[in-house]
Order: structure tokens, then sequence, then C-alpha cells
């Protein structure tokens, strides 16, 4: 017949149960390391949105150069923002991209592209003419210059807007070298940057006639 047995314990031993006290004291040191290490991990999370932002513009304009070649036309990366109005001479601070091509003269969007929104905590700051040497380095709290759009070389017209642009010839070259810098902020249309870190830019140089990418960093004076 079945024996009914009792779970025993080694004398001197006792099971123990977590005390009311001492949860509150575990979830107050949790919060505490929570509080000091967010703002490292948001750092963390916004540096990557810049380094996924340059491999996004990188590729991009590889690809760009690629289909100038194939088409025999000139193609460029438009940054691009939606929310521009026609007729507008300027385009704040923007935070994505599209592909367009000169059709006979006439700038369209490429079939088939679409805009695309870099990772949020990522904005590209300016596009230029020149080198990594041209670009003026940060100034904590100094306002951002609005991207030109007027300047020949780094911008196309679509639809009656001006808009910033890294332009491919048919031959897969640059008429000058470009510069493009990014810095970490979020761009939201309407109301423009937020959370900005003035310390730094990331720039982009491509080549004029290999279309290969530097990317170099500029730190900000003291």
């Amino acid at each position: 017949m079945p024996i009914n047995t009792i779970a025993s314990y080694p004398r001197g031993t006792r099971r123990h149960c977590f005390t009311l006290v001492e949860l509150m004291v575990a979830l107050i040191i949790i919060g505490v390391l929570l509080l000091v290490l967010a703002p490292a991990f948001n750092r963390l999370m916004t540096g990557n949105a810049v380094s996924s932002a340059e491999r996004m513009l990188s590729s991009q304009f590889a690809l760009a150069r690629a289909e100038a070649a194939s088409r025999r036309c000139e193609v460029a990366i438009v940054i691009y923002d939606e929310n521009t109005a026609a007729g507008a001479t300027k385009i704040a601070n923007p935070s994505s991209f599209r592909a367009a091509y000169n059709n006979g003269g006439t700038w369209e969007w490429l079939p088939g592209s679409q805009q695309t929104w870099l990772p949020t905590g990522a904005v590209v700051g300016r596009v230029l003419l020149g080198t990594a040497a041209d670009v003026p380095a940060p100034v904590p709290g100094s306002p951002i210059p609005d991207l030109p759009n007027t300047t020949t070389g780094v911008t196309v017209q679509i639809d009656g807007v001006d808009f910033p642009a890294v332009i491919f010839k048919p031959n897969g070259r640059l008429a000058q070298d470009v510069v493009l810098t990014i810095i970490e902020a979020v761009y939201i249309p309407g109301q423009g940057l937020t959370a900005r870190n003035d310390n730094y830019c990331r720039i982009l140089e491509v080549s004029q006639y290999t279309g290969r990418v530097t990317i170099s960093q500029k730190e900000a004076t003291p």
C-alpha cells in the first residue's frame, strides 16, 4: 500500500522568502540604475542612428552612380522633405532622401523610387561643394543654417521646387567633390529639430571621380 511521505529539510536549514522590504529595496536600486543608464543608452542609440544613416546614404550614392552610367543620364540623390511648400527657396534640416533623374532636361523622380527616411536620431545638416576641410566646425548653441538649394551643382528642380542633391553625371562622376554632413538630432516636420547634439558632426565626402565616400568627423569648437 502507498506510504505518504513528508518532505523534510536538513536540520538547521529553512526555506527563505523575500520580504516586502527586500522587494522594495530591489525595485529602488533598479530604478536608480535605469535613471543613471538611460542617458548613456540614448546616446548609444542616437550614435547608432548616425552610423546607420551613413551606411544608407553611402549605398544610395553607389547605386545612383551605377544608375547614371546605366541610363546615360544624370541621376541624383535628393534631400527631400515632403512638407516643403512649392516654390520654397530653403529646406530646413530634412531627414529623408529620394532618387531622381534628368529626363531630357526635366528632373523627375526615378521610377520605382520612394521617399526614404533616415533612422530617428540622424538628420542631414549640410550639402555643399568642396571637401571635408570646407565644413565649418559645429558651434554649440548656434542655429544650423538651412540647406540652401540655389547652389549650382548641388541642386535639382522637381515640380517647381529646388532641392539639395548629390548629382552624378552620365559617366558616373560628380561635377565636383561634394560633402554632406549628418548630425545627431530628431527632425519633426512642421516642428523642426529636437534633441540636438551640437558636439560634433559626421562628414560624408563623395569623390568627384570615383564616387567613393570617405567618412570623417569634426568636433565642436571650444
